[in-house]
């Protein structure tokens, strides 16, 4: 009689519980850019070039949602740069078809390596880079952006995905 008694009150604990439980359990998703791209590049307000690859920009914060970790193939290492965005508002005018990275032109520019400024996420704002701060290994002297017959001739190519927003 007493383990029947143990047994009912346990239950009627785990079922008022239960609903917060899962609120608890499902706390607010950080946004994630995930993409991989056929040549080195650059950040743009940055003195970094990273090799050609997969990366990830994760929100780091959700307190904080203009400030994103680069990460290298998965999210398991240390981020390669911590890039600060300010959001872009479509909302007075036509939100993105769909996710795309930004690349900047220098029509003066002697190299070809694409700077990216930013992206958009489809039905949604945009993010522009504003700074970045790369860790040691990946930093360079100069970057200038890439010129547009380069960026025809070379063939840039970015593949996107996003989650979180």
């Amino acid at each position: 009689m007493k383990t029947l008694r143990n047994f009912a009150i346990s239950a009627a604990i785990l079922f008022a519980v239960a609903p917060f439980m899962s609120l608890y359990a499902q706390g607010p998703l950080l946004k994630q850019i995930h993409f991989t791209i056929n040549s080195s590049f650059a950040l743009n307000n940055g003195r970094a070039v990273f090799p050609a690859g997969t990366y990830i920009l994760h929100q780091v914060n959700q307190n904080d949602p203009n400030t994103f970790a680069l990460h290298q193939d998965d999210l398991t290492h240390s981020p390669v740069a911590m890039v600060k965005t300010a959001r872009v508002d479509f909302r007075h005018t036509n939100y993105p078809g769909e996710d795309a990275m930004m690349l900047a032109n220098d029509e003066e520019a002697t190299n070809a390596l694409p700077i990216i400024t930013g992206w958009n996420i489809a039905g949604d704002d945009g993010w522009e880079i504003i700074g970045t701060v790369p860790k040691k290994g990946y930093i360079t002297e100069s970057v200038s952006g890439m010129t547009s017959a380069n960026y025809k001739a070379k063939k840039v190519h970015i593949v996107m995905t996003s989650s979180g927003f």
